[in-house]
């Protein structure tokens, strides 16, 4: 375990003007309010009641590790922040830092938010963090949202207790859309902090959106991280966050952040117990080939799947000065819809907001984004409902489906996707083209490179993929092509709870939103459900290891000497071994090859190598590899 004693009685005495002065909002590091485990517990009977039949059963299996109120707040960060705090500190940054957080990095200096939930010390009246431990995070990249204002901070209700109170169906419910809230809620609740960024463009930062580009899942995850270490530094000195284990869950745009995400932990040589990815997006070029395929059968995108795509579009045409085909003309929107698309999705800053320049406050510029509308922005559709049978390519009819994207990349796509090549833009890299800047930043837009090892690093830690194979939104194609489950080593397929021979929980429905919310319990699962949960308390995602010997003392604080699970009721399994494994794991330590099974002590032991693919997934069981954190340690570079 790190020594986080080394800095900290130094840090007790650190002081940043951040709360005092340097806020942009006025309603930044304050409370949302508090969440009792028994809210926790309806609102989660509430969640489940259209995914399964008996939601009292399955609210009390998944949801059992609840244990503690929780609160709720909103933190800011920035880079040039976090910077600072480091000075202070005395302590610098893996090299990779420089890459999504220096100032030459788009939103290097703009202040960014995220929802964060505290556990709270049992009989405090919600007042007071849990202390004495070291907390281990839990790192939240959401699904995609439309606008600003649906921001994790800003869809937070504003007296939880009411809003429960008015939640009279899951109907009701799924308005307010907690997918990624419930699985954060229920790690809060188990011990963790909770952290969910707002991404930059949405919340605080009020900035343009960057989709699928992949510094900006890095600024918003790590500032927001740290974050949390100087405010528990700060305000609850004698708990600290837990920087050696960390777990990292995403959906849609947010599971492709998630892998890029986890790999700048390894930098920071913090140990990921576990990558969750819900209806991910991974990989660009494949995203757009799946709406091609549509668009040449005729089918219509479905809106949401429409949403996403003029997002991206937006994303990749603005102006991020960080892509290789900013100002080549070479715009992933169309030309003839530029105007309309860039008025729907540009975000103007707000005047009398101010920033922190290091320790001083100075204020921000007005920036004035003006933004011409055409006179006629109606789009013709029309609507062709014709299904083929065959994946064979037809005339697009760009007035029906992809009438915002660049006519000369579609007409490209088609051209490759006749020729076989299912990787357009990336099979056809260094090749001069009109669009070829524009296919390079598309290119760039995966993480198929990072979880094949074709990156500095090989990707070392246990990833659970979700989807449904009916999701016309998002397709299981992400993970097929190529083929992840049986080409990553640590990766598995999430296909419901084990040993449950029903459909209940698994990842079945053609609608979207409800793959996106099942996806979400096997969060749960991980957190409480043998055969999901390691074994060895060390790799759990919810354990509390005590605060080291040095700040117990000066906090007066008896502290146990090993590390304790959270929840005070064993889940699952019998009162012999409830974990439901064996005692007859370990393999001893030593050294070992990083990228070897024995150097992730997370990954599942399948003496049959891979995954599995469709059902055959893989899943943590009895024969669990329980290696040493401390080998695991040996590889985090």
């Amino acid at each position: 375990m790190r020594l986080i004693s080394r800095f900290f009685l130094f840090a007790l005495a650190v002081t940043t003007t951040f709360a005092q002065e340097g806020v942009i909002d006025s309603d930044c590091d304050t409370s949302l309010g508090v969440v009792t485990k028994e809210q926790l517990l309806d609102l989660a009977a509430i969640f489940l009641e259209p995914l399964v039949e008996n939601p009292e059963v399955s609210r009390n299996v998944i949801f059992r590790p609840a244990k503690y109120d929780f609160m709720v707040m909103k933190l800011c960060s920035s880079c040039r922040f976090i910077d600072n705090y480091y000075i202070e500190l005395g302590e610098s940054f893996p090299a990779d830092w420089l890459t999504y957080c220096s100032e030459d990095i788009y939103g290097y200096d703009k202040f960014q938010s995220a929802l964060v939930m505290f556990p709270l010390e049992p009989n405090s009246n919600g007042t007071e963090i849990l202390q004495g431990y070291e907390l281990r995070p839990f790192l939240s990249l959401s699904h995609t949202v439309a606008t600003p204002e649906q921001a994790p901070t800003n869809v937070w209700p504003k007296d939880f207790t009411t809003f429960l109170s008015e939640v009279d169906s899951a109907a009701t419910f799924r308005q307010v859309d907690f997918s990624t809230f419930v699985p954060s809620m229920l790690a809060a609740s188990a011990g963790s902090v909770a952290i969910i960024p707002d991404y930059v463009g949405y919340g605080t930062s009020l900035m343009n959106r960057t989709l699928f580009w992949g510094p900006g899942y890095k600024q918003a995850a790590f500032v927001s991280w740290l974050r949390v270490r100087e405010y528990l530094q700060k305000e609850t000195p004698c708990t600290t966050l837990d920087l050696d284990h960390v777990t990292v869950q995403g959906f849609e745009d947010g599971a492709f952040g998630a892998m890029e995400v986890a790999q700048g932990f390894r930098r920071f040589r913090t140990l990921v117990l576990r990558v969750f990815s819900g209806a991910g997006i991974l990989d660009l070029d494949q995203y757009l080939v799946q709406a091609v395929l549509e668009a040449s059968n005729g089918r219509a995108l479905p809106d949401r799947m429409k949403s996403l795509l003029e997002m991206a579009a937006f994303s990749f045409s603005w102006g991020n000065p960080n892509l290789v085909n900013t100002g080549t003309g070479q715009d992933l929107v169309s030309p003839t819809l530029k105007q309309q698309i860039m008025s729907t999705y540009t975000n103007t800053h707000v005047t009398n907001r101010r920033e922190l320049q290091g320790s001083a406050t100075v204020p921000t510029t007005t920036e004035n984004t003006t933004v011409v509308t055409p006179e006629n922005t109606t789009v013709p559709t029309t609507e062709n409902t014709t299904v083929q049978e065959d994946i064979s390519l037809g005339a697009i009819s760009a007035a029906t489906v992809l009438d915002f994207l660049n006519p000369n990349l579609i007409t490209f796509y088609e051209e490759q996707l006749r020729n076989g090549n299912r990787s357009p833009c990336k099979a056809t890299a260094g090749i001069p083209t009109t669009i070829d800047k524009l296919c390079e930043a598309i290119a760039s837009a995966s993480v198929y490179p990072t979880l094949l090892g074709q990156t500095e690093y090989n990707w070392i830690h246990s990833v659970e993929f979700c989807y449904s194979e009916t999701d016309n939104v998002v397709s299981q194609a992400q993970v097929e092509v190529p083929d992840l489950i049986n080409m990553v080593e640590f990766a598995q397929l999430y296909d419901g709870p084990i040993g449950e021979e029903s459909d209940a929980l698994k990842p079945l429905d053609s609608d979207h939103q409800v793959v996106m919310e099942i996806c979400g319990m096997g969060t749960g699962l991980f957190y409480g459900l043998q055969g999901h949960r390691p074994e060895d308390p060390e790799l759990r995602a919810d354990t509390l290891s005590p605060v080291n010997s040095t700040l117990a003392q000066v906090c007066g604080i008896e502290v146990p000497d090993t590390p304790v699970a959270a929840p005070s009721d064993e889940v699952g399994g019998n009162s012999s071994n409830p974990d439901g494994g064996t005692d007859e794991d370990g393999e001893g330590s030593g050294d070992t090859d990083e990228d070897s099974s024995a150097a992730n002590p997370t990954a599942d032991n399948n003496t049959d190598g891979g995954g599995g693919g469709g059902s055959a997934a893989v899943f943590y069981g009895s024969t669990l590899i329980t290696a040493f954190v401390g080998v695991a340690a040996s590889f985090l570079l």
